[in-house]
């Protein structure tokens, strides 16, 4: 990748060095001196394609000359056709379920409905990661420290000198076009899980119900196929390897969370960024710098966000599966009603609403008119019974399923709140660091722990650290051998070329002797001292 900020370009033969840092995870690492941030990018599709535009790293390879940087609202508009198909498809798939029809209980059919059950959990599952994914980016771009620690491309390297569109690549105009991508990529997920309860429940078969949980996850994966298809077609590099490397060294003061002179000259509203640091350092609590920072708690505040949507997602699902066993009404006609009422109001939401089906393949208006307003009963019903499941209508689903309640909540907390509690109050506990960087400042404590210039505490990261410097030994031996040999094969050569050398001394002393006997003889042939005879031979 090219130069970002006041970068000089790298090699990609040249000196990249990973080192860990104490107990900080492996997300973050020394690369060539600077950290990278704990941001995956995972499977490259359209929607995150943006978000790393917006940063200036996703470019497009020119037949001259360097590479030219993607503006991400380009790119925002790449994503309209796939996001506009997959809402399409969704829609389709909507209106074609019979949605007013009964389920079955438990207990019926062999088991069928507790298969169903199976194959929703495991659709989730295999959604899981995309999911947590689409909320990770989120989070990450919504973080405005982000936009002053992540690398990133300044004007001047998106366009050169500075013209009157000099705005148009200015953070505050690229942050929204990655916002609205990622927002576009979470509402696909989101209605993907939705939506995969009722095609699922309304299944007949057991193998129409696993066919059809392997199916829907498709329309995920339209976004990734989209965006290899535009790569290809618009010769744009792939970003597949891109990891966002921070650059804490040039932004903050050492030791305090005042910017540098130098960084405050680059930000646009450096007012704001005083703002936000200001209030989000809780001294009071025992952050000495603002948890938005990298290595001072950013990293954990967005996982813990995270885990809390996802639960929140998982815990409503779960209510709207047992609200529909115990109805025996699948999911889809409650989301229907839903949005039938929504396309029937006056406010903000159903203007929206209409400007969506403006967009889409699908006539939605024929699809309302002909499930729903030709069917008095129906309409009656989304008008009364199927209403969008309320807190209320979750709580009184607990009593009849607590058993079920019971040990989901066990599950979630176990396998997704506790580990990061855990974390989070052993770092607490235990480091000094705010984020656990279990690192003190006196480097001359062990000449084995010196890592980037502190010393580690626990035993994992003094061996990692003893191994990182008997590499670097050996790796310093093998140069130095290899120094050695370069030297005595360069001092062969000097003898060699000293040898030429000489040869060509003697061949000039002979040269220039032939020349002499040559005007010689000459000489005294003009002089008639020498024969033709004697001048022959």
């Amino acid at each position: 990748r090219g130069a970002v900020g006041n970068e000089e370009p790298r090699d990609s033969q040249g000196d990249c060095s990973f080192t860990k840092i104490g107990r900080r995870s492996s997300s973050l690492l020394a690369v060539g001196g600077r950290k990278k941030a704990d941001v995956p990018i995972g499977t490259p599709n359209i929607y995150v394609a943006v978000m790393v535009s917006a940063f200036g790293n996703v470019t497009v390879r020119m037949n001259s000359g360097p590479h030219a940087k993607v503006h991400p609202f380009v790119l925002l508009l790449l994503c309209l056709p796939v996001f506009v198909a997959q809402v399409s498809i969704l829609l389709f798939l909507r209106f074609d379920l019979e949605f007013d029809t009964k389920l079955g209980r438990l207990g019926d059919n062999g088991g069928l409905l507790k298969l169903k059950l199976v194959m929703v959990v495991i659709t989730y599952l295999s959604n899981f990661q995309n999911l947590m994914r689409a909320i990770q980016h989120l989070m990450f771009i919504v973080n405005p420290i982000t936009w002053v620690e992540v690398e990133h491309a300044l004007p001047v390297h998106w366009i050169g000198k500075r013209t009157r569109f000099h705005w148009m690549f200015n953070v505050i105009c690229l942050w929204p076009w990655a916002a609205i991508a990622l927002l576009l990529n979470l509402v696909v997920n989101y209605t993907v899980c939705v939506d995969s309860v009722s095609v699922i429940l309304s299944s007949p078969t057991a193998q129409e119900a696993i066919f059809n949980s392997l199916a829907i996850t498709f329309i995920v994966d339209l976004a990734a196929h989209w965006w290899t298809f535009c790569a290809h077609i618009f010769y744009i590099d792939s970003f597949e390897d891109h990891e966002f490397l921070l650059q804490e060294d040039m932004v903050w003061e050492e030791g305090s969370d005042e910017l540098t002179q130098e960084k405050r000259g680059m930000l646009t509203l450096p007012s704001a960024v005083d703002f936000f640091v200001r209030a989000t350092t809780w001294r009071c609590l025992g952050f000495e710098h603002t948890f938005l920072r990298n290595g001072f708690g950013a990293r954990r505040v967005a996982q813990a966000a995270t885990i809390f949507v996802l639960g929140f997602v998982f815990f409503r699902q779960l209510f709207v599966v047992l609200q529909a066993v115990d109805t025996r009404i699948l999911p889809v006609a409650r989301d229907i009603c839903t949005e039938w009422r929504m396309r029937n109001s006056d406010g903000v939401g159903g203007w929206l609403w209409r400007a969506l089906e403006g967009s889409l393949l699908v006539s939605v208006e024929g699809l309302f008119h002909e499930e729903i307003a030709r069917n008095q009963t129906r309409e009656d019903k989304c008008q009364s019974d199927w209403q969008r499941m309320s807190f209320a209508s979750a709580l009184g689903e607990i009593p009849s399923n607590l058993g079920c309640v019971v040990v989901f909540t066990a599950i979630i907390c176990l396998g997704m709140f506790g580990p990061t509690i855990a974390r989070a109050l052993h770092s607490w506990c235990c480091d000094d660091s705010p984020d656990g960087d279990g690192l003190e400042g006196d480097e001359e404590a062990d000449p084995f722990l010196r890592v980037t210039g502190r010393v580690a505490k626990d035993e994992g990261a003094r061996a990692f650290a003893a191994n990182l410097v008997q590499k670097s030994e050996q790796r310093t031996r093998e140069l130095e051998q290899q120094v050695e040999q370069l030297q005595a094969r360069v001092e062969q050569q000097d003898e060699q070329v000293r040898g030429l050398q000489e040869q060509l001394r003697q061949q000039e002393a002979w040269r220039q002797e032939q020349e002499r006997r040559w005007r010689e003889m000459e000489e005294r042939l003009g002089a008639g001292q020498l024969s033709r005879k004697g001048w022959l031979r």
